[in-house]
């Protein structure tokens, strides 16, 4: 697979960015090569209805690099990839506009599986967005790690990324 595919995600303490902050951030390459997983420190608390999602708690991110002692790391990453996230939308309203803006193409997996299982929402003209753990399932992934991870929730992403990109050929 290219070098210049990266895919990313993150995990949060809510929904609602600028409020709401990362707490998790991974990305690997096109070859599932780990090139970062860490905690960041939000620098706010989490909420318990939020760590009850991803497990992660607030003791678990102190001491971590906040986001914006990443953004360097982030853009000699991204820096010119094709960047493919679970929910693109989501995850890139997180970065900040130095490192979004460093990227050169951005992919949207979950939209791009949405047409691929087919599912059709009438009420919305479109086809129904999957979960990631629907996708995974659809094209035979094997969970590595804990869904609603940052690390396995983007080892997954790329699975049902490459899982396309065959059935495209």
């Amino acid at each position: 697979m290219s070098s210049n595919i990266v895919f990313l995600d993150t995990e949060t303490t809510g929904l609602y960015p600028p409020r709401d902050k990362i707490v998790e951030i991974a990305i690997v390459d096109g070859n599932g090569e780990v090139l970062l997983n860490t905690l960041v420190d939000p620098k706010r608390e989490i909420p318990n209805e939020v760590i009850r999602i991803h497990g992660i708690d607030n003791k678990m991110v102190k001491g971590s690099p906040t986001i914006e002692d990443l953004e360097p790391q982030l853009i000699k990453i991204l820096k010119g990839k094709k960047l493919i996230v679970y929910n693109l939308n989501f995850d890139i309203r997180f970065l900040s506009r130095s490192v979004v803006n460093s990227i050169k193409e951005k992919h949207c997996c979950m939209l791009r599986f949405a047409s691929v299982y087919g599912e059709w929402n009438q009420h919305h003209g479109n086809f129904k967005w999957k979960p990631l753990s629907t996708a995974a399932s659809h094209v035979g992934y094997k969970w590595e790690g804990n869904a609603h991870r940052a690390l396995a929730d983007t080892l997954a992403c790329r699975a049902v990324w490459n899982y396309m990109e065959k059935e495209a050929v």
